[in-house]
Formats: structure tokens, sequence, C-alpha cells
């Protein structure tokens, strides 16, 4: 049910070859996500489940987690893996997570730096 959204992401990534982005929302079972997973050189992804099915799988992973937080024990383990994430006393505001933010800033996304994102994915791309 995100295709739209991971279009629009696409969109605004502004990637110029736009056959560099391969996108697989709503397309794989669960079986093949799975074995699409295990391929990767690195996995980013929100506090979800196909992340733990990477750090599972010895995928290296960089988590970026909005309103859980790793100390709920939900994080993903091991010495690939990394969780970006800021330190805001309203964090975190649920067990799994919100689609809105019943602050209405949202600054648990909006105040993670892209840079640190990219930076993290580099060193296990590279």
């Amino acid at each position: 049910g995100e295709e739209p959204l991971a279009q629009e992401i696409i969109q605004l990534s502004r990637v110029l070859d736009i056959k560099k982005i391969h996108n697989f929302s709503g397309l794989l079972s669960l079986p093949e996500l799975v074995s699409f997973i295990s391929k990767l050189n690195c996995y980013l992804t929100n506090d979800s489940g196909p992340m733990h099915i990477a750090w599972a799988q010895h995928v290296p992973v960089t988590a970026i987690f909005g309103s859980t937080t790793q100390s709920l024990g939900f994080a993903p383990k091991g010495k690939n893996t990394k969780v970006i994430e800021v330190d805001l006393p309203c964090r975190p505001c649920g067990l799994h997570g919100k689609k809105k933010c019943p602050k209405k800033h949202f600054k648990c996304m909006k105040d993670i730096n892209p840079n640190d994102v990219w930076d993290d994915i580099q060193k296990k791309l590279f």
C-alpha cells in the first residue's frame, strides 16, 4: 500500500539516471523479499520487519529510528549495524511507531542529518 510513497521518494531523490533505481514496493512475496535482502551490501531501513530480516542474515544495516528507540529492545544487533536517531524527550511516542507525530513537529525524523546516514552507508559499501 506504500507504492505511491515509494514513487514520490524516488522522484524527490533527484537521481539523474533513474534506471539505477529499482522499485520493488508491492512486488515481492515474503520469501522473495528475504532472498532479495540477503544479497544486499547494505540495507537502509526504518524500524521494520524487513530490518530484522536483514540483520538476521548478517546484511549490513543502517536503520533510521524516529518514533521508536533502540532502548525498546527491537534494534538490529551486530558489528555491521547502526541505528541513527535523535534524542528527544518525546521519544518513544509508541512501541511500534506512529505514522503521525502526536506533537505535530516530527523532529524525530526531521532532525536526522542525511549526511550521517550517507556516511554510515558509505562505510559499508566502500
